[in-house]
């Protein structure tokens, strides 16, 4: 199956607004029964503006090449791992009275984790437990800056170093009847997402900092229809409070209906920062 993205994002934390733009498409493969493998290309661009300087522009652009494998290892386990390399080019402008600094590096990319899923059910309820282990890591190297101040013009390198993340992400899922009715065809779940979540994002540590994650999602739909669904999540890891809302609606068309599209506008607040994305999703199958 093929699996496209694209979408747009607008940041705004402490005066500073970032604007994003992304677009993604993916190719996955069952090579065998119980085995799938996947291959993705992802691009973006984004623009920020600094409210500390009379008129700034910092821009990126980056591209990235992941890849993944997906094996069921019995009837209700499954596991799979992932690989990513990319790049990001990045541009920064600033101008004061009196004072100009511009700039370009380059970061080199990676990102790889693994994920291990498994079923039980619990009277009625089939519930999904997953353990999800990713490390990103962003090497910036040195940036090329040159400054003006007068008439007197410098150029340096500034060594900028390295960016990570490790995340650790353990939900237990279940879904919920909430409302159907046969005859009308129409039906209401609730699916609910509590768990662990551990995060380190120190460049100098390998220690995890754990809190809790909470999701939710409404969905409703009709035989032969679309569904739509509101989403809500929340995740907290030291100190750090993140809450984020969406809405959207999905369907399929095609001779087959064998293509499925969906629309999503969200908003995400936290304590010093709060966005909002808007994304499109097109997947086509066999």
């Amino acid at each position: 199956r093929i699996i496209a993205n694209a979408g747009a994002a607008f940041d705004h934390s402490d005066g500073d607004w970032t604007r994003r733009g992304l677009a993604s498409v993916r190719v996955e493969q069952e090579v065998k029964e119980g085995l799938t493998l996947g291959l993705g290309l992802m691009g973006s661009f984004a623009n920020n503006d600094l409210p500390t300087f009379e008129d700034s522009s910092i821009s990126d652009q980056s591209l990235q090449l992941n890849g993944y494998v997906k094996a069921d290892l019995a009837k209700n386990l499954r596991a799979g791992a992932f690989l990513g390399f990319g790049r990001a080019w990045y541009d920064f402008d600033l101008h004061q009275t009196g004072f100009d600094l511009s700039g370009k590096m380059v970061g080199k990319r990676h990102l790889y984790g693994a994920m291990l899923s498994g079923d039980v059910e619990v009277g009625r309820v089939l519930v999904t437990t997953d353990v999800i282990l990713s490390r990103a890591t962003e090497d910036l190297d040195q940036a090329k800056l040159t400054g003006s101040a007068g008439d007197e013009t410098r150029k340096v390198l500034f060594a900028v170093g390295e960016v990570d993340m490790t995340r650790l992400s353990v939900p237990v899922s279940g879904e919920f009847r909430i409302w159907g009715d046969d005859h009308e065809g129409w039906n209401s779940t609730l699916r609910l997402s509590p768990g662990l979540l551990c995060e380190d994002s120190s460049a100098d540590s390998s220690s995890l900092i754990c809190g809790y994650q909470f999701g939710g999602r409404l969905t409703a739909k009709r035989s032969g229809s679309g569904a739509a669904y509101l989403d809500y999540r929340i995740e907290a890891v030291d100190d750090r409070t993140r809450n984020l809302i969406g809405i959207g609606y999905a369907d399929t068309f095609g001779p087959r209906r064998n293509i499925e599209w969906a629309f999503d506008v969200s908003g995400g607040m936290s304590d010093d920062r709060a966005d909002s994305r808007a994304m499109f999703h097109l997947r086509a199958r066999q």
